[in-house]
């Protein structure tokens, strides 16, 4: 971490540092950005396109380290300007629509988020994150202010990851852009909503996540559904991974708010295996998109086009080729073997395998009242097969009385009570034997709950 006075007047600092979540999307970063130049040659020659990427690049390492928001801000606009530039100056068809579009969907957002960290420095005075994050558990702001800082913030970010209904401008801007700087805006930039998200809304506002969480969740879920049937109906390769790129950051979206608007879900997995899903799931998903934009980049440069339509064959001519970018899309499938299964088994199967966090006194009485369900249940079995051995007993009793010769009535009727009384007499046994069995290992297995109850209490 390093710390130096800078703005005394509005107490920012020039203060970065590295976490476990910072070092992964610096990490990041580096691999995407040096694939993504030579993933292309510039177009016409021009060094500007080198130049710009670079800057997007020391934008990006700012705006993952930064840990004051005045400086954070800084290096997030700077890094969408350059992203603005490579598709207004080096973008193909309609590249003029797609730029706009993405500077009027990120600018409006960075307005109302810096809109909205401008209410809280004159509510609290401060624009650090540890700092406004403490103050955050025990509510940051109260009433109105509140609530419109919080959809300031959450309007900022959710234009970035992006979630429905602002995801719009993305596959415009995907389609239009280079292949290189598709690379790095599937792979890293989009990424940036998501660190948003973890590193400053859910802290500083827990309180309202939970509030709107199911809303929250909607949204989430309406990303995950309309993305895929979005792609399915594209024919153009870069606006198919574009949606499928929303669709996967969908999910990291679903894990965050499932565990930040439920504290009953919170408490029934392991949190932090799912937070590591989530952060190894943007890892993989920036790798594996980047990936795949690079292999229809590979495809446009020999063929000049991008349509599923207009391929057909490739395996046969080129097989090297098909197979990595099959590779990639079973990755992007999430294949079990590939990078794209990690996060997704941690996300979801944690709540799967944990066994909810119970007190101890309410997981031994849940036990207690099961093993009493057990006994009770085995006494009704019991006592239902006793009644079925007596019907039969009666309807063979009915019919032998009528096996006479010549319709004289056999009296058989003391045998066949005989008879009864003797089955009767041994169910009943066998009755109370496996109540008594049942009731021993009823005991043994609570004992065995209240040793491990006690274990866990310690």
């Amino acid at each position: 971490m390093e710390r130096h006075a800078w703005i005394p007047a509005i107490n920012a600092e020039y203060l970065v540092g590295v976490d476990g979540l910072s070092l992964l999307l610096v990490l990041l970063t580096s691999l995407i950005i040096p694939f993504a130049l030579l993933a292309q040659p510039p177009p016409n020659g021009s060094r500007a396109f080198y130049a710009t990427i670079l800057v997007m690049q020391s934008a990006l390492y700012g705006t993952f380290t930064a840990q004051n928001f005045v400086l954070w801000f800084l290096f997030y606009e700077m890094s969408l300007v350059p992203g603005f530039l490579l598709i207004k100056i080096w973008g193909g068809e309609n590249r003029d629509r797609a730029a706009t579009k993405f500077f009027l969907y990120t600018f409006l957002g960075s307005v109302s988020m810096l809109l909205s960290f401008l209410g809280i420095y004159l509510a609290k005075g401060t624009f650090d994150f540890a700092a406004l994050a403490s103050l955050g558990k025990t509510g940051l702001l109260s009433g109105n202010l509140a609530w419109v800082a919080f959809a300031g913030i959450f309007l900022g970010f959710a234009v970035k990851v992006p979630l429905f209904p602002f995801h719009t401008w993305l596959p415009d801007a995907y389609q239009t852009a280079p292949t290189g700087v598709s690379m790095v805006l599937t792979g890293v930039l989009s990424k940036m909503g998501v660190y948003g998200f973890v590193r400053l809304l859910l802290p500083l506002f827990p309180n309202e996540i939970r509030v709107v969480g199911p809303w929250l969740l909607a949204l989430v879920v309406c990303s995950i559904v309309f993305a895929p049937l979005a792609a399915w109906a594209q024919r153009d390769l870069k606006r198919m991974v574009a949606y499928l790129s929303i669709n996967h950051l969908g999910y990291c979206m679903l894990a965050l708010f499932s565990l930040a608007a439920s504290p009953a879900i919170a408490a029934g997995i392991d949190a932090h295996a799912a937070l590591s899903g989530v952060f190894m799931q943007i890892f993989n998903h920036g790798i594996t998109a980047a990936t795949l934009f690079y292999f229809v980049g590979l495809l446009e440069q020999r063929r000049g086009l991008r349509g599923i339509d207009d391929f057909g064959g490739l395996m046969q001519r080129t097989p090297l080729l098909c197979g990595w970018m099959s590779v990639a899309m079973f990755s992007s499938l999430g294949l079990p073997g590939l990078n794209g299964f990690d996060g997704i088994l941690q996300k979801v199967g944690q709540g799967l395998t944990d066994e909810p966090r119970i007190a101890g006194d309410d997981q031994r009485r849940i036990r207690r009242e099961d093993l009493e369900i057990d006994v009770s249940l085995c006494v009704a079995l019991q006592e239902d097969r006793l009644a079925a051995d007596l019907d039969q007993v009666l309807v063979l009793d009915r019919r032998r009385r009528h096996a006479g010769k010549g319709g004289e009535l056999v009296d058989h009727s003391a045998d066949i009570l005989d008879v009864a009384d003797d089955r009767v007499g041994a169910d009943r046994k066998r009755l109370r034997i496996a109540v008594y069995l049942a009731q021993i290992l009823a005991l043994e297995a609570l004992g065995r709950e209240l040793n491990r109850g006690e274990r866990i209490l310690d």
